[in-house]
């Protein structure tokens, strides 16, 4: 007990007189009973200094830390009855970043970071919990096992273990879960041990908490290396056995909730494009071990994801000049075609993140900046007009200085209907871009349709005024005829299931025009 507990609180006497002094007790529910009884006897001695006790355990044990009278008698005490003390919540994240953003200096030089620099690890720690700067100065392989050990507490990923599953896909896909028995106890132990975070009590007296997922770069990063790669097993083995799990136990289990429209399986086919993309790449170059640049987060060719989403026919991505179709209102017609348009269009988003807030322009540019700061794709809000996804996109030059000029976006709308849709972009669905200079890249997914000969429509370009030009096509199916991603080994397979059955709606327009 003196070795435990006595001397060291006498080394700690001589600080709490230099001032305010803090005790920290982690894991502290695995403290033997009667070493937290004696314990609580010495730091009550101490109640008249300005010594804090701070405790904390991933269990929820406040009978073991906090027991009644019976257990640990006190004649200080006059109610021996247990009651939830008001929570709280102060975790703090973007601590680094918020340090930079309030130095006028620091901040110019966080505008003007190359796009090639979102991508090093020293970049993506600025993001989330103050725990990842840490390491944010060690090589990405350190990094990277550091953040996978924290997501998982396990060194790898156990594919048939549910928890395991929903942290890591959590992490990339925006998931809710269901609001039952198993999707509490599915949240509660995704905040016990996978990184989730509370931010506030719903309930008090029922202990109703709200838990979010922060957008943390590199534990995406991290998410997308344990997905796509471990010591003699590939992302061909991986990820259909994640999904497979996701479908069969999270999914058909009604832990989590799968929506109507399609958004969650199109966010799927999106990371699961820029996965392969990522992957090709990596296969083709030869790494130091020692360098800070990231594997996952680095950019990649806007073509090079489409051609891996949906497929080689040239028709498909308008390597000839599209149909134009202007708006009464237009004045310019844009000279190239798509694959000349888009040929230095640059992505970067690992995972998706999603927002309550309305697209708005006046925020623009600020927000496509941002996204792309944090590697991050956008889930839009229910009630948001036309769209359901947003992508950033770039394209300039990312070794150079960042330029907001050159910044724009793939917008996507799905629907899992069995009547398909028009492909008529008015000038209200682009008022979000007024002003770019850039042109945009929107896809409509008729996920619900049964697709017939070409599933894939030939792009279309949409101008009006005061708004970029907006290239555009439609897909139809949700199946490997449609998208040339779900070929890789296990994917058709795996995903099967994951989109719910189509609804009927006899009112939307079909479209002829392609």
């Amino acid at each position: 007990m003196g070795e435990l507990i006595i001397r060291p609180m006498k080394r700690f006497t001589g600080l709490i007189n230099q001032g305010v002094v803090l005790v920290v007790f982690d894991e502290a529910a695995n403290v033997d009973a009667r070493v937290l009884y004696w314990l609580r006897r010495l730091q009550r001695m101490f109640d008249a200094l300005p010594l804090w006790s701070l405790f904390l355990s991933r269990n929820n044990c406040i009978q073991t830390l906090v027991p009644a009278d019976r257990q640990d008698y006190y004649s200080l005490i006059f109610d021996s009855k247990l009651r939830p003390l008001d929570p709280f919540l102060g975790l703090q994240l973007d601590f680094e970043l918020h340090r930079r953003f309030r130095d006028r200096e620091l901040h110019q030089d966080e505008l003007r970071k190359p796009l090639a620099l979102f991508a090093t690890c020293g970049h993506l720690t600025m993001f989330g919990r103050p725990l990842w700067r840490q390491v944010s100065n060690n090589w990405y392989l350190e990094v990277s096992n550091f953040v996978t050990g924290k997501l998982l507490s396990a060194p790898h990923i156990d594919t048939e273990n549910i928890d395991h599953v929903f942290a890591v896909l959590s992490s990339r896909l925006c998931l809710v879960p269901a609001k039952n028995t198993g999707g509490e106890t599915l949240v509660s132990n995704a905040v016990n041990r996978h990184l989730r975070v509370a931010t506030a009590f719903l309930n008090q007296t029922q202990s109703k908490l709200k838990i979010t997922i922060p957008t943390e770069p590199i534990v995406a990063e991290a998410a997308a290396s344990i997905l796509t790669f471990r010591p003699g097993i590939g992302a061909d083995r991986l990820w259909p056995s994640c999904i497979r799990t996701f479908r069969a136990r999270l999914l058909r289990g009604g832990l989590i909730e799968n929506g109507v429209n399609g958004e969650l399986y199109a966010q799927l086919l999106m990371v699961l494009a820029r996965d392969y993309v990522s992957v090709t790449i990596l296969k083709s170059q030869i790494r130091p071990a020692t360098e800070d640049l990231t594997s996952w987060s680095r950019p990649f060719s806007l073509l090079q994801f489409l051609h891996t989403l949906l497929g080689s026919d040239e028709l498909r991505l308008g390597s000839v000049t599209p149909t134009t179709t202007v708006g009464s209102d237009a004045d310019l017609i844009w000279p190239l075609a798509f694959r000349e348009a888009f040929e230095s269009a640059l992505l970067n988003f690992t995972h998706f993140t999603s927002t309550e807030t309305h697209l708005q322009s006046t925020y623009r540019t600020e927000l496509l900046h941002d996204l792309m700061r944090q590697c991050a794709a956008l889930q839009l809000p229910s009630g948001q007009a036309t769209w359901d996804l947003l992508i950033p996109m770039y394209l300039g030059d990312h070794n150079a200085a960042f330029d907001p000029e050159s910044l724009s976006a793939v917008v996507i709308s799905a629907k899992n209907e069995t009547s398909a849709r028009s492909l008529k972009i008015s000038s209200e669905d682009l008022d979000y871009f007024k002003g770019l200079s850039q042109p945009v890249v929107a896809i409509l997914l008729d996920l619900g349709v049964t697709p017939g000969r070409r599933p894939i429509s030939q792009t279309q370009l949409v101008q009006h005024q005061n708004r970029p030009p907006c290239f555009g096509f439609r897909v139809e199916g949700s199946d490997s005829g449609s998208f040339s991603v779900l070929h890789h080994q296990g994917i058709r397979q795996a995903s099967g299931g994951v989109l719910p059955p189509a609804t009927e709606n006899d009112s939307v327009e079909y479209d002829t025009a392609c």
